[in-house]
C-alpha cells in the first residue's frame, strides 16, 4: 500500500535516529523565524507532540526536504552537462555569465526559485542538436597590420539551416569564409565542422564551397569537367557516371553536357558550380555572393535549388547583399559590422525584437473623423500616410486595443479597404544595427591582397 505524505511524515517523526540525522538539514532549507540552534532544540523536544500547528510546520519542512532530494538527484547530471553547454557556446561572455548564475542556482538546491534549473535543462536539450559549423573567437590579422579584419567572431550553423552571412563591403565576410574553408590559415580561434577541426580531412570532406566567380578550364566539356571533379573527390568511375547524369538532369543541364561551361550564361555556370559542390555529398555548403550578376529568373532558379537542398537537411551558409531575398529564405543569420558580430541567431528572434507593432488601416476619407475621435479617446497613437492620405498608420497597439478597434470598425460600419500589420524587414533592422560598415582603417588594396603563404580558392566543390 502506498503511503500518502502525512503517513510518511508520521513515520519520519517516529524514527528518532533518522530525525536526529536530518533535522539540521531540514531546518537549514526552511525559513527560520527564531534563533537557529534554539529552533533545532525546540523541535527535538517537541517532536512527538500532538499539536496541529506544529504538525503542519513539520509537514512544510518535510515537503521542502522531498523537493530538495528531487533536486539533488537532478543536480549531478545537470552539473555534468554544464561543461558541454559551455563548450557549445565557447567564450561568449554573455553565455558564461548566464551559465554561472545557473550553476549557483543548481548548487543552491534549497532555493525556492528553480527557474534557472529548468532553463539549464532546456538549453541542454536544445544543445543535443550539434552545430554543423561551430565558430568560436575567430580573429584574423593581415600581415604587418595591428588591427584585425575580423574580430572574435562566434556563431553556429545547425543541420538543415539556411544561414545568411550579412555585412557591408569590407566588413569581413569574404575573409571569414576564406578562413572557414582554410584558404586562409593565419587566423586564431576555433572552427569545427561536425566536431572536427576545419583543417582535418574529415571536416573538409563535409564542406562544399561556391565562390563568387565561376572559373572553368578551357577545352573541357561540362561532362568531362564534372567527371574529373568527381574522380578527384574519390568517387569510383561507375558511380561518377551515374552521379553526374542524375545531377545534370536534376538541374536541367543534361542536354548541354557536351558544351564548354565557359559558353554558359552566369546562371547556368552557377548551376554547374552547385552540381560540382554536391558531388561529394557535403553537410554544409558555403557560398560567397553566389547570385551576384544573375538575372531575376536565374536567381529564383538558384534559390529554388537551395531550398531543395535544405529539405535534404543540407546546411546553407550564404553571403549576399540582397537582403530582400535573404529575408525570404533565411532561418538564421549573422550580421557583421566593422569586422565584428552585431547579431547572430534566429531571424525570427531578431524580427520579434524590432517589431514595431504597427498596422496600416486604409478606409474612405469620409470616415476619418469618426476614426480619429475613437483613436484620440482611447489614446492610440497614429499618423496618416503622407503619400496615401486614406491610410492610417496605427502605432504601438496591443492585442486588446487591436481587437477593440476591429469591433469598433465593424459596429460603426466603417468599412475599410485594408487593415494589415506592417512587418519589420531585415533591411530595416540592418539599417539600425550597422554603424561602421567596413573597417575604417582597412584600405581596399589591403582587403584584396592575399597574405603571404596563403592561397585563394577559386574553384567550387570539395575543399582540399
Amino acid at each position: 500500500m502506498q503511503l500518502n505524505n502525512e503517513q510518511i511524515l508520521l513515520k519520519f517523526l517516529e524514527d528518532e535516529k533518522f530525525f536526529n540525522e536530518h533535522i539540521n538539514e531540514l531546518v537549514s532549507i526552511h525559513t527560520i523565524n527564531m534563533n537557529y540552534f534554539h529552533q533545532i532544540d525546540e523541535l527535538k523536544k517537541r517532536r512527538k507532540e500532538k499539536n496541529v500547528r506544529l504538525f503542519n510546520y513539520y509537514k512544510q519542512l518535510f515537503i521542502a526536504y522531498q523537493e530538495k532530494n528531487k533536486l539533488i538527484k537532478q543536480q549531478k547530471q545537470t552539473l555534468k552537462t554544464l561543461k558541454e553547454i559551455i563548450d557549445l557556446h565557447g567564450n561568449n561572455s554573455d553565455w558564461i555569465k548566464r551559465l554561472k548564475i545557473i550553476r549557483e542556482q543548481i548548487l543552491d538546491v534549497g532555493s525556492k526559485n528553480k527557474k534557472f534549473l529548468t532553463y539549464d535543462l532546456c538549453v541542454y536539450e536544445q544543445s543535443k542538436i550539434k552545430p554543423v559549423l561551430f565558430v568560436r573567437n575567430l580573429t584574423k590579422y593581415y600581415r604587418h597590420k595591428k588591427i584585425s579584419t575580423i574580430d572574435n567572431l562566434t556563431f553556429n550553423v545547425y543541420p538543415g539551416e539556411f544561414h545568411a552571412f550579412i555585412g557591408a563591403n569590407g566588413a569581413g565576410k569574404t575573409t571569414t569564409i576564406k578562413s572557414l574553408i582554410t584558404s586562409y590559415y593565419n587566423w586564431s580561434g576555433t572552427v569545427l565542422i561536425n566536431g572536427y577541426k576545419n583543417t582535418d580531412e574529415k571536416a573538409k570532406a563535409k564542406i562544399g564551397y561556391i565562390p563568387e566567380k565561376a572559373v572553368f578550364p578551357e577545352n573541357l566539356s561540362t561532362y568531362e569537367y564534372l567527371k574529373w571533379m568527381v574522380l578527384l573527390s574519390g568517387v569510383d568511375k561507375a558511380k561518377a557516371k551515374q552521379h553526374i547524369e542524375e545531377q545534370l538532369k536534376s538541374f536541367g543541364m543534361w542536354n548541354m553536357r557536351k558544351r564548354s561551361p565557359n559558353t554558359f550564361s552566369s546562371g547556368q555556370k552557377k548551376k554547374i558550380l552547385l552540381i560540382q559542390t554536391l558531388i561529394h555529398d557535403p553537410d554544409i555548403i558555403i557560398m560567397d555572393e553566389p547570385v551576384a550578376n544573375l538575372d531575376p529568373k536565374a536567381r529564383i532558379d538558384f534559390f529554388d535549388q537551395l531550398i531543395k537542398l535544405k529539405a535534404m537537411k543540407k546546411s546553407i551558409f550564404i553571403s549576399s547583399h540582397v537582403l530582400a531575398e535573404l529575408d525570404v529564405y533565411a532561418d538564421s543569420l549573422t550580421i557583421l559590422d566593422g569586422g565584428k558580430i552585431v547579431y547572430s541567431g534566429k531571424k525570427d528572434t531578431l524580427l520579434k525584437k524590432y517589431d514595431k507593432k504597427e498596422y496600416a488601416l486604409t478606409l474612405e476619407i469620409k470616415h476619418h473623423k469618426t476614426l480619429i475621435k475613437y483613436l484620440d479617446e482611447n489614446k492610440i497613437e497614429y499618423s496618416i500616410n503622407e503619400e496615401h492620405n486614406e491610410t492610417f498608420i496605427i502605432k504601438n497597439i496591443n492585442e486588446k486595443q487591436l481587437e477593440d478597434l476591429q469591433m469598433f470598425l465593424i459596429s460603426h460600419k466603417l468599412f475599410f479597404q485594408s487593415f494589415n500589420k506592417i512587418n519589420v524587414s531585415l533591411e530595416d533592422i540592418y539599417r539600425k544595427l550597422i554603424v561602421y560598415g567596413s573597417r575604417d582603417t582597412m584600405q581596399e588594396n589591403i582587403a584584396n591582397n592575399k597574405t603571404e603563404g596563403e592561397t585563394r580558392v577559386k574553384h567550387a566543390g570539395k575543399i582540399y
